[in-house]
């Protein structure tokens, strides 16, 4: 599993992401120990033909109009269903943390979404290598809820993918996610290059107001 960002943890934290301050530095450690020690990370997924016409995408029996997911998707003829979860003891470990302060919940719950964020690009590498055995590209993953996609996708992704018997992740009526360190994302597989897998910024709606977007993702 790749190791957490911990400038990302730092933007999360509201801080400066390049300036580190050694009182928060020593909490995150901790941390991030702790949390790598307690949480069982899983993933699944499923691959299914796609088709793009217009601002419709149709995958898997379903369709649906999102115009920044057809952009996502575009030169690309088949998709990924991807799901990922760090698992319900990091939700637990932030509730406890979040007891004994505002300031040590703070820091595992941005020390739990940076580490979800390394687990999905692990599972996104995965996805990476068995598209390239296939002469294929991966384009950036793009979840619901994300531009003009409606986060009721969800349901439809849980029907494709064995979401809950793979990874133990459930879905609310208000579609979140049980636990909430949990991802569902749409990978599009190609011959054609769309920037790269590892730019997340390229078709997003707010990339040049975003206050967590990285330097690495302003080209």
């Amino acid at each position: 599993m790749r190791k957490a960002d911990r400038r990302e943890i730092r933007r999360y934290l509201g801080m400066d992401p390049l300036t580190e301050d050694p009182r928060i530095e020593e909490r995150i450690t901790e941390a991030l120990g702790k949390l790598e020690k307690a949480c069982s990370p899983s993933y699944g997924r499923e691959y299914v033909d796609l088709s793009v016409e217009g601002d419709t995408v149709s995958f898997g029996g379903i369709e649906t109009v999102s115009r920044n997911l057809a952009a996502n998707l575009s030169g690309c003829d088949e998709v990924c269903v991807m799901a990922c979860t760090l698992g319900a003891e990091a939700d637990r470990m932030i509730r406890r943390a979040s007891v004994i302060s505002a300031l040590e919940g703070a820091v595992y719950q941005a020390s739990a979404s940076a580490m979800a964020e390394a687990w999905c690009e692990t599972v996104n590498d995965l996805i990476r290598e068995e598209a390239e055995k296939k002469g294929k590209v991966c384009h950036p993953r793009f979840s619901p809820g994300y531009g003009d996609l409606s986060l009721s996708l969800q349901k439809d992704l849980f029907r494709i993918v064995p979401i809950t018997k793979t990874t133990g992740v459930s879905l609310t009526e208000s579609m979140l996610m049980v636990p909430v360190k949990s991802v569902t994302a749409l990978i599009g597989l190609g011959y054609e290059e769309c920037g790269t897998s590892e730019n997340k910024c390229i078709n997003c709606t707010m990339a040049d107001e975003c206050p967590y977007r990285t330097e690495g993702e302003k080209e």
